[in-house]
């Protein structure tokens, strides 16, 4: 494939630290917004109907994987178009095309998949209102998912391009016009309940992002080598392989994490009311912890996906390096926060005594799973930029399975004379997790460090 160096206005020694720490903060605000969706939805239904949260609770079961499974293998398209940025603009042009032709197939099996479970009774312990309220849900999501997906693509590709503010701007303008929705919706009508007015709204956003998406893809100039350009060559399936090999692995380990996780929330469920309360909070807890990681491993996509073809093997090695030393950083200041802050956090979430106590036993645990969590990601992210794609996901799923799920089972159900008393569920889990994904980052970093040291070895 040939070079077009015209096209070429941001090369990576272009790229300044100054512009470097922009692109992360802007990234991780993108990530916060993201995550404001399902807040804001849970504090207005907990303030109009706290009876339907556990609609909202079943919708998202559903909705929440499927979604962010969709987005992670759209997401392989931020290291494909950092990767090949300097091929010619014919080329990225046919990539972005086929990455539509993908989002819209994903549409379509998320549509169906919302639409089926719209339309039939999957949750037979749930009351007959409850499963009504969380199908309507689930009906109006499945309205905005096709807009969604461009506006997803969008977003995956100014990361790859280094114009993550393009992307954060529509994700703000997003929560903007769901706030809005929310507000016209439940001042205007009490036709509708709160988890259908939840619904509309961000239906209602993405619709808005969906337009503005397109403005940004097809007319704004900083993104004009990467519009869309539609052909006959769309019709032959092998052109599809980069960004599928590039993308499923990425899908498949957040399809296994977010499994992972909700096997866990249906154990600790049968332990009480306290102890899924406890565990909720943690989760939330980790969400917003994971936003500071999540826009650092989208930094390391684009820095070392530049660097692969056109730098010296002994710079991209030192650059792979940077990286994780940069995660334990952040993986250090994350576990610092939430050991000295745990009590704070624990008062900030809940009035509960009880559900206070928990957490702080808990809190440690996880400070620990936050740098175990930064160095995985760091490692994955590495890897899936130097071309092996593979192994992060199948290392991450069974670190996550084996030490997450089966530990976390025995620990908490395992009746030993040592264990029984020092253990509740909440804790036993939670620390099951925090081996299961310290031995997942011990084995990609060492990974990442034997790829650095052979290639050192062969520069």
């Amino acid at each position: 494939m040939a070079i077009d160096k015209s096209d070429d206005k941001r090369s990576v020694s272009q790229v300044t630290s100054i512009a470097q720490v922009r692109f992360y903060f802007t990234a991780w605000i993108g990530q916060l917004i993201l995550i404001g969706y399902s807040v804001i939805d849970s504090v207005v239904v907990g303030h109009l109907a706290p009876l339907q949260l556990g609609a909202l609770a079943l919708g998202n079961s559903i909705y929440v994987p499927a979604i962010v499974t969709s987005t992670a293998v759209l997401s392989g398209i931020t290291l494909i178009v950092a990767r090949e940025h300097e091929l010619r603009r014919s080329y990225m042009r046919y990539l972005v095309s086929r990455s539509l032709v993908i989002a819209g197939v994903l549409g379509t099996v998320v549509v169906a998949l919302l639409q089926a479970v719209a339309h039939s009774h999957i949750w037979p312990g749930a009351g007959t209102s409850l499963q009504a309220d969380a199908r309507a849900y689930i009906f109006w999501l499945s309205l905005g998912v096709y807009p969604s997906m461009l506006f997803r693509v969008t977003v995956a590709i100014c990361h790859g391009a280094f114009l993550s503010r393009y992307g954060t701007a529509l994700q703000a303008t997003g929560l903007l016009v769901k706030c809005a929705s929310l507000w016209a919706l439940s001042e205007a009508t009490s036709d509708l309940s709160a988890v259908e007015i939840c619904g509309i709204s961000t239906a209602s956003s993405f619709l808005a992002i969906c337009f503005l998406s397109a403005h940004v893809l097809f007319k704004h100039s900083s993104l004009s080598r990467y519009r869309p350009k539609w052909s006959t060559e769309l019709l032959t399936l092998r052109t599809y392989k980069p960004l599928l090999i590039t993308g499923i692995p990425i899908g498949a380990a957040a399809l296994a994490e977010l499994s992972a996780f909700a096997v866990i929330s249906a154990k600790v469920s049968r332990h009480g009311m306290v102890a899924l309360a406890a565990h909720q909070i943690v989760c939330n807890v980790v969400s917003v912890g994971y936003s500071f990681i999540s826009a650092f491993g989208i930094l390391i996509s684009f820095n070392l996906g530049r660097q692969h073809r056109n730098i010296k093997k002994e710079c991209y090695v030192r650059a792979i390096r940077q990286a994780l030393c940069v995660a334990a950083g952040i993986g250090s200041a994350l576990m610092l926060c939430c050991l000295i802050l745990r009590p704070l956090i624990a008062a900030a979430y809940t009035a509960s005594g009880e559900v206070k106590s928990l957490l702080v036993q808990v809190l440690p645990v996880v400070a620990v799973f936050f740098l175990c969590d930064s160095l995985q990601t760091a490692a994955a992210s590495s890897l899936r930029a130097s071309g092996y794609n593979l192994r992060p996901t199948c290392t991450q799923v069974i670190g996550l399975w084996l030490g997450g799920v089966l530990l976390g089972h025995l620990l908490v159900n395992r009746e030993t004379e040592i264990l029984t008393p020092l253990i509740n569920p909440v804790f036993g889990y939670w620390l099951a997790v925090s081996i299961g994904v310290a031995l997942t980052a011990a084995t990609l970093c060492r990974h990442a460090l034997k790829i650095t040291s052979s290639s050192a070895g062969a520069s």
